[in-house]
């Protein structure tokens, strides 16, 4: 999932993702450097809730 094409194609698609699927990939990006693109998509999608998605993004979002 390190490459770009991934990178784009996850950043295009994850919103419509349900919230498993989301955390599963938020998962498997843990080691991976996060596009620009995906990047943004990932902030956009932080929500009010106090969730295991969030951490997951906050993580990924911090390492960058």
């Amino acid at each position: 999932v390190a490459d770009s094409i991934s990178q784009t194609f996850f950043a295009s698609y994850f919103p419509h993702l349900d919230y498993f699927a989301q955390v599963a990939l938020l998962k498997k990006l843990n080691e991976a450097r996060v596009s620009e693109a995906l990047a943004l998509t990932l902030k956009d999608n932080l929500d009010d809730r106090n969730s295991y998605k969030n951490e997951l993004i906050r993580q990924l979002l911090s390492t960058e």
